[in-house]
């Protein structure tokens, strides 16, 4: 029987070098370089019995930055390396094959192919020859009936096959049905005009001086534009020189990821259009129907309908929401702060009516694991479902998560709060 052991044992050494050796030979992991590296540098940490964390092999194989983790760089490849492995040993009839196990960052040889086999073949029945056994007669039947039996049996199989797809077509469009008529989906899909994609966007200007040429990139939150620059160098003059605008905008890494998960849906929306924060106008945001996905830190023109006659607030930091009703704040963790990168994060859902009949559905998160968790909830049937008794009939209201995980990886998510919104006390004039 075929066992998983180390790639360090002592007992399949040669096997598992020659296997090694023939993966990286026969063409199993295509011509990616990077994909070759990812599997000698598990190879190294798997014989020497320390398997690293998915920050290591960022760091270590592919960018060498400690945010490296973060763009999804390392995990695209580690999934391309265990389907290739897999891929390789289906077709494989070699003594030993390596395994990448799911959730693991460590190789394994599966070994013991070769005892499998002749076991199986040892343990055949073999009947004796030297005396003849007697073959019962089979009664024959009528040709025509046979053909009958065999018709039936086809048609059966199709009629059975025909139905598990039924199941699954129907199953797949009833969950695509549960999400269009829910509270936050109805509501913007059913809302006339078009539609705008809002990211969550953060201008950078470009700073240089005399003594540094070399210009670095800075982002304040104070400046989101190159008016507001300009506005700013107006009025301080002697960063004329050192300031200027180079047009470049940058989108968290969370914002695509979010986006591709919406996409069946945002997909269904009239005329969508796709803007950057910064890029976009009040009178855009006022008239049109409007989706944000990004941080709660780059909600922009959007901040004031957001928090307006809300029970929640933006704390002092980023990644700080206060509860006013409940008079609780809510702090996330960074994964420098917390042990093997665990995060902890909040996500703001809202969805509200605009005084012009059009619709907003916003996406905020403290920071990007928040808002991957958000973009779970909001194309999960069942989670959508809990917020139905909180849609009055203008369908506005509001639900704070708490989400945890590392980088992409949501680990728990859990709804804290979730409340009514009245569109009167968000338009009211001042």
């Amino acid at each position: 029987m075929s066992h998983l052991v180390n790639l360090n044992d002592d007992t399949y050494a040669a096997e598992i070098d020659a296997e090694i050796d023939h993966i990286r030979q026969s063409g199993a992991l295509g011509r990616s370089a990077q994909l070759e590296a990812l599997f000698d540098y598990l190879v190294e940490r798997s014989r020497a019995g320390s398997p690293p964390r998915e920050i290591e092999i960022a760091q270590d194989v592919f960018a060498g930055s400690q945010f490296a983790a973060q763009d999804g760089t390392s995990r695209v490849y580690i999934h391309r390396l265990r389907g290739r492995l897999k891929e390789h040993n289906a077709s494989s009839d070699r003594p030993v094959r390596i395994t990448f196990p799911l959730g693991q960052y460590r190789l394994e040889a599966e070994v013991g192919f070769a005892e499998d086999e002749s076991s199986e073949e040892g343990s055949a029945e073999v009947i004796p020859q030297s005396q003849p056994q007697p073959v019962p007669e089979i009664p024959r039947r009528p040709r025509r009936l046979s053909l009958a039996s065999a018709a039936i049996s086809t048609f059966a199989a199709l009629i059975v096959g025909v139905l598990l797809g039924a199941v699954y077509i129907f199953s797949e469009r009833d969950l695509d049905v549960d999400l269009r008529n829910s509270a936050v989906w109805s509501s913007l899909l059913n809302a006339s005009g078009g539609a705008v994609l809002v990211e969550g966007n953060y201008y950078m200007f470009a700073e240089s001086s005399a003594n540094s040429p070399t210009a670095r990139l800075i982002h304040d939150p104070m400046i989101n534009s190159s008016e507001d620059l300009n506005a700013y160098l107006v009025r301080n003059p002697d960063k004329v020189d050192v300031y200027r605008d180079v047009g470049l905008n940058y989108v968290p890494y969370s914002v695509p990821f979010a986006q591709h998960r919406l996409s069946p849906m945002i997909a269904r929306l009239p005329n969508a259009q796709i803007s950057m924060m910064t890029h976009t106008t009040p009178g855009r945001l006022l008239m049109q129907n409007v989706v944000y996905i990004g941080l709660t830190s780059g909600l922009g023109l959007l901040t004031d309908p957001v928090f307006a006659g809300s029970r929640f607030r933006l704390g002092k930091n980023s990644d700080e929401i206060r509860d006013v009703a409940s008079n609780r704040n809510y702090v996330g963790t960074s994964a420098t702060e917390s042990h093997e990168g665990q995060q902890r994060q909040y996500g703001l859902l809202s969805s509200f009516a605009g005084g012009r009949g059009n619709r907003y559905l916003v996406l905020a998160g403290t920071a990007d694991l928040a808002l991957i968790g958000l973009s779970q909830v909001v194309m999960d049937a069942s989670a959508l479902a809990s917020l139905e008794p909180y849609a009055t009939k203008n369908q506005s209201f509001e639900a704070l998560y708490e989400i945890e995980g590392q980088h992409t990886v949501i680990t728990s998510l859990k709804l804290l709060a979730v409340s009514r919104r009245d569109p009167r006390k968000i338009w009211a004039a001042e």
